[in-house]
């Protein structure tokens, strides 16, 4: 299963083959390959490169889970800036805001919780264009400086 994501990853680097070798078909079952330990970080780097809104959703989804092992965790928020780095900002506005909730509801959580929605924040804003972002008419309330 690892060598199967590994050469899914490859292929997936270049663009033209999401839509050649039909590697989308894939997208589910390598979604739900982050609930398996041995296998969530690989799953992630996958769906970095496809970058689609159901996988950049299902990243921040995973990243967000207290109870995962944080190093899974880290590595799907990784994922994540990196699938907005590569293919912008896929998210919805209802995804959005929930993210800034969780992030604002997790001064109860640990530092390297906090650290870790305060990233997946911090990519979010790095990569949204301004016009676009201000559009998706986030609540004020729900915004932070995670770098504060």
């Amino acid at each position: 299963a690892v060598a199967a994501l590994a050469a899914i990853e490859q292929l997936a680097a270049n663009f033209d083959n999401l839509s050649r070798y039909e590697l989308l078909r894939q997208e589910p079952t390598i979604i739900l390959a982050l609930n398996q330990p041995f296998l969530s970080a690989h799953a992630a780097a996958v769906l970095a490169q496809f970058g689609t809104p159901k996988a950049q959703a299902a990243l921040i989804d995973f990243a967000s889970q207290s109870t995962r092992p944080l190093s899974d965790r880290q590595a799907a928020a990784a994922a994540f800036a990196a699938a907005v780095k590569l293919r912008g900002l896929r998210l919805t506005q209802a995804q959005l805001a929930q993210q800034y909730s969780r992030y604002n509801a997790s001064q109860a959580e640990d530092k390297p919780t906090q650290e870790l929605l305060g990233g997946i924040l911090d990519a979010i804003e790095a990569r949204a264009d301004s016009a676009a972002f201000s559009a998706l008419q986030i609540p004020e309330s729900l915004f932070h400086s995670a770098s504060q």
